[in-house]
């Protein structure tokens, strides 16, 4: 348990991944250049708000609770639905990749996976 934050510090060191914060204009863009718009009914203003309120529009943010879950990344993708950690072994790991994808500046992954939860469960049930 005490260790994850030495391995996720370690693997930014390794990669070079760093985050970024955003501002709600440059996301707004790169979510128009993703398509969101109209997706299962919501528009791009819905996404930047969402991701405003989850992470502050911080992709490098990883949440920890007591125990083992985690949420990582600008819209705060979960450790136990929607990637796999160090942690734990994900219930469903619906996006089928590595938790630590979801906090760098490149937001494509994030968005895949959340189009994949809303499709699936909506964003209601967030």
């Amino acid at each position: 348990m005490k260790l994850f934050p030495l391995v996720v510090l370690f693997h930014f060191a390794a990669t070079g991944t760093k985050g970024k914060i955003f501002s709600r204009c440059h996301l707004a863009h790169i979510l128009q250049d993703a398509k969101v718009e109209g997706y299962e009914g919501l528009g791009v203003a819905d996404w930047v708000c969402f991701a405003t309120h989850a992470s502050k529009l911080d992709s490098a943010e990883i949440l920890s609770f007591t125990g083992p879950h985690r949420n990582y990344g600008i819209f705060k993708l979960s450790n136990t639905d929607h990637c796999q950690d160090n942690s734990r072994e994900s219930y469903t790991n619906l996006c089928q990749t590595c938790c630590t994808y979801f906090v760098n500046e490149d937001l494509s992954d994030d968005i895949q996976c959340l189009k994949m939860h809303i499709k699936n469960k909506g964003l209601d049930s967030w």
